[in-house]
């Protein structure tokens, strides 16, 4: 057996792994970052790959560049786009790595394939690697945005509810993102926070996490709390807009099986179509001979 090549498979593999445990570290929660005072700011780097990045002084324009995902949308998830421009460079190299590690380790066997094989399984694995990050992304960002939405719906029922006590407008938005530890209420709770330290009524804070986060109804919970601030009830209005979205994803799933329906009427047609022609076949052959 070829000795330095089993050693330097056993490198590469192990850079490999080092790359995929570092990229799927788990990330600690890191609230400072959401009571900046600068709402531009970049979320601080949780993770190694987001410490590493820092380290290097990584472009963040040239990282949204390569990691081809709005920042607001990466914000959600607790990256970069330093960070995940990083994963999506380790997750390319390490799966550039493994194919070439396991050709390595079947070469003294006796298994060795050609050089465009392996030229093509690496490049196939380099394609599959730098993709993977983009979709685990966007996979968890609309999940985060769905459990944003469930903590919105809570909220506006807490906030009616805190409207209903005889509280103000402005109470009852801090008091109710004050109910829950959860990364959504902490959202919330950072938002309205932060436009009380700089002085401004609560519901400017949730105005401008509306874009943010990609949820317009908290721009309309912002606009209904500035109504109540001048005497308006608002009470029943959010909490229509609480069953609203308890019933919105209910609705987009029914129009999803409508449009479902709706084009498996042609296939259904055609099959039935053929059914009766086949049938038909034996007695039109029949008229035809007599």
């Amino acid at each position: 057996m070829n000795l330095p090549l089993l050693i330097a498979a056993g490198v590469g593999g192990g850079v490999g792994l080092t790359c995929v445990i570092a990229a799927l570290a788990p990330a600690r929660p890191d609230l400072r970052a959401l009571l900046a005072p600068a709402p531009a700011d970049p979320p601080r780097p949780r993770t190694p790959l987001g410490r590493a990045a820092q380290a290097l002084r990584v472009d963040p324009d040239r990282a949204a560049a390569l990691a081809r995902l709005p920042r607001h949308d990466l914000e959600l998830i607790g990256r970069t786009p330093a960070t995940h421009g990083l994963h999506k460079l380790a997750w390319t190299v390490a799966a550039a790595l493994v194919p070439g590690a396991v050709f390595a380790l079947l070469t003294p066997v006796g298994i060795a394939p050609s050089p465009a094989v392996t030229a093509a399984t690496v490049g196939a694995a380099v394609v599959v690697g730098f993709a993977l990050p983009d979709i685990d992304a966007r996979v968890r960002i609309r999940r985060a945005r769905t459990q944003l939405r469930h903590a919105l719906r809570a909220y506006l029922v807490l906030v009616a509810l805190e409207c209903r006590a005889g509280v103000t407008a402005q109470q009852a938005l801090v008091q109710a993102a004050r109910v829950s530890q959860t990364w959504m209420f902490a959202r919330l709770h950072a938002a309205v926070e932060r436009a009380q330290l700089q002085r401004r009524p609560a519901w400017e804070g949730l105005r401008e996490l509306a874009p943010r986060v990609g949820i317009p109804e908290l721009a309309d919970c912002a606009e209904l709390m500035a109504g109540a601030a001048d005497g308006v009830t608002v009470a029943d209005t959010l909490l229509t807009r609480a069953r609203g979205l308890r019933d919105q994803p209910l609705a987009q799933r029914r129009g999803r099986v409508g449009v479902a329906g709706g084009a498996m009427a042609i296939p259904v047609a055609a099959l039935g179509a053929c059914l009766v022609a086949l049938l038909s076949c034996p007695l039109v052959v029949r008229l035809l001979a007599g």
